[in-house]
């Protein structure tokens, strides 16, 4: 399988928030939204407007090394975990940039079920595929519960253009 580079434009990232925005409203109204840092952070802002909720939290959680194409990584580790008082008894929704091999979102979601939140629901812009595939046998839909697209190969967003 190709390991290919995809370039996002902010026409196309747009596009997905929209398409995320809606098919979230149909089914799930958070009070919170839960932001990894750093990705997750302007999905989270776009979708809070979009959703009409002023709550947004952020949790950071690392992954990669650094920033370059296919960069090496580690297991997740959440580095804040303490400021998440707040969700007890809420709807949360997490929100990243992409999914690879879903790491980041079960150990994130493994510890926010410490805090009691009343409801997670899950949002990624892309899935990963060939990431997905070398870690998992399973469907990513049992871990994500909303998607805006599926690619394979890596993601470069319009924030990260140079």
């Amino acid at each position: 399988m190709e390991n290919k580079i995809n370039v996002i434009d902010w026409n196309k990232f747009n596009e997905i928030i929209l398409n995320l925005a809606n098919e979230i409203k149909k089914d799930y109204k958070p009070d919170i939204i839960l932001s990894v840092v750093r990705g997750g952070m302007i999905p989270s802002v776009l979708l809070s407007h979009k959703l009409e909720v002023r709550e947004v939290e952020n949790i950071i959680v690392e992954e990669t090394e650094d920033d370059s194409i296919n960069a090496r990584k580690h297991l997740p580790i959440i580095q804040n975990s303490n400021n998440l008082s707040s969700i007890n008894n809420k709807k949360i929704l997490i929100v990243d940039d992409i999914l690879g091999s879903g790491q980041t979102i079960k150990i994130l979601k493994k510890e926010i079920y410490k805090f009691k939140p009343k409801e997670i629901k899950t949002v990624v812009c892309f899935v990963n595929r060939i990431n997905w595939n070398k870690s998992n046998d399973e469907n990513y839909y049992n871990l994500i519960d909303y998607v805006g697209e599926e690619l394979k190969g890596w993601v470069i967003f319009p924030w990260e253009n140079k």
